[in-house]
């Protein structure tokens, strides 16, 4: 995974602050790991870790779609957390509090 170029080049360009041009980067690295699990698996952590959730989503996403037992239920739960990060929890629990709203119920939306 390391050793792609566009891997390189995303990492480059998310240390210079270019986090447009390096989303565009990770995901082609994300195209060519498409029916690998264990990639997918490990560019999910990464982009996770390092703050690109939308990315992070879409590759655990993907991850979902070739699991074998075919179930979202039936996936670990760190991965339904990846592909249904619950980043800006805070934000969403201030937000309902004072509209009397469930905080599950605006992450949903």
């Amino acid at each position: 995974m390391t050793r792609r170029l566009d891997f390189r080049r995303g990492e480059a360009l998310l240390a210079a602050g270019f986090r447009r041009e390096a989303l565009g980067a990770f995901d082609s690295v994300r195209a060519s790991a498409w029916r690998n699990p264990v990639r997918l698996a490990q560019l999910s952590i990464y982009f996770s870790e390092h703050g690109l959730h939308g990315l992070a989503a879409r590759t655990a996403s993907r991850l979902l779609g070739l699991w074998p037992e075919g179930s979202l239920d039936e996936a670990p739960v760190e991965l339904q957390r990846l592909a249904y990060p619950l980043v800006y929890a805070d934000l969403l629990s201030t937000e309902a509090s004072p509209r009397e709203l469930d905080p599950l119920l605006l992450a949903a939306l």
